[in-house]
């Protein structure tokens, strides 16, 4: 074959120029068609086979490359080779992106159901993917598929361990800190309860001290009126007063006093204020704390909460210092923290700055 016949426009700007087929490679080039030519092409135009070119190099000894030889076949195939290859050319790359992203989504983060949507429709993807002879309108209804199923997906309910475990650590903190401040009430109630019971005891002792006045009026054979009730000093403080009673049997004879009777034979003489404390009981407690002494310093900032304790074992008594912050002196000599010693009538214990005088009755 000598021309082809083709439909690109000839012009004084691209005669001579090369024809290619769909696979780049040159098949002719463009011409003029002359007046032997006008009859047969119509409005076609002609261009000069690349067989009649490489006749034309040869002979004039003119070197060039050669990519493959143009045959009559290749010329009259060419057009639908061209075809057939536009129309296997699809677009596979929104498809290959979601194939990608969706399978590297965590199957636990969704509920099984809905990941299940999404896992059939990623297989279907993939198969279409693999198919060389899919297409476009395929790989289209794969990508919406996929994008269904993507936009179902259902967030699988978590359990926020650490949120958890902070609000478990609050409740035990604020049960904690109820059941402290309940032991702590508890505690204060107990000590009013003790003081009550000791107010209680000393009204027993008081109506005992009247029957037994009786009583020694009757068998000393002495008026009733003639006895003398025992005269109580006014209360100061918190203090507990001390009572001296002495009975009148005409003769001059003294009877000892209730309070000695009673174990009450140690007090304490505040020397701020000369308030009487009656030391009872085997230990007794100084300091500012009402709900943790047996006499409570109140207008004494000096003062510990437990400064000092006062110990009775058998007729002997002891003061102990408490780990006061301002220590105790025994007739001027420092007490150390625990250290146990003995106290005489008409000894100086100072709790502080605060001095008492303690005495036996």
């Amino acid at each position: 074959i000598r021309y082809l016949l083709h439909t690109c426009r000839i012009h004084k700007g691209n005669a001579g120029g090369p024809i290619v087929d769909a696979g780049g490679n040159v098949i002719g080039m463009s011409t003029y068609r002359d007046s032997d030519m006008e009859s047969d092409a119509g409005d076609g135009f002609y261009a000069l086979s690349v067989n009649e070119i490489k006749g034309l190099l040869d002979s004039c000894e003119i070197a060039y490359q050669e990519a493959g030889l143009f045959s009559e076949t290749d010329e009259l195939f060419v057009q639908s080779e061209a075809e057939e290859e536009v129309k296997k050319e699809v677009d596979t790359n929104l498809l290959d992106n979601y194939i990608v992203n969706f399978n590297m989504l965590e199957q636990s983060d969704y509920t099984p159901e809905s990941y299940a949507v999404l896992g059939t429709a990623l297989e279907k993807a993939r198969e279409i993917k693999g198919d060389k002879n899919a297409t476009q309108e395929e790989i289209d209804d794969a990508v919406t598929q996929l994008e269904i199923a993507r936009s179902g997906l259902v967030l699988a309910s978590k359990i926020n361990w650490p949120f958890l475990i902070l609000i478990l650590v609050l409740i035990v903190a604020i049960l904690a800190a109820l059941i402290l401040y309940i032991l702590y009430l508890r505690g204060v109630i107990g000590h009013r309860g003790e003081r009550e019971s000791l107010q209680t005891l000393q009204g027993m002792m008081e109506a005992s001290r009247e029957t037994l006045s009786g009583n020694l009026a009757a068998a000393q054979h002495v008026r009733p009126e003639a006895v003398r009730r025992p005269e109580r000093a006014p209360d100061r403080g918190n203090g507990t007063t001390v009572l001296q009673t002495s009975y009148n049997q005409g003769e001059g004879t003294t009877v000892l006093g209730v309070s000695n009777r009673l174990g009450m034979s140690a007090y304490l003489t505040r020397r701020k204020t000369s308030e009487k404390i009656a030391v009872s009981g085997n230990e007794f407690v100084i300091g500012k704390d009402p709900g943790m002494t047996n006499y409570c310093i109140s207008d004494n900032s000096t003062i510990s909460r437990t400064h000092a304790k006062i110990l009775c074992s058998g007729a002997v008594y002891y003061v102990v210092d408490l780990n006061s912050t301002n220590s105790t002196y025994l007739d001027g000599r420092l007490l150390h923290s625990g250290e146990k010693t003995e106290l005489r009538s008409g000894s100086i214990l100072r709790l502080s700055d605060e001095e008492f005088v303690f005495n036996e009755a």
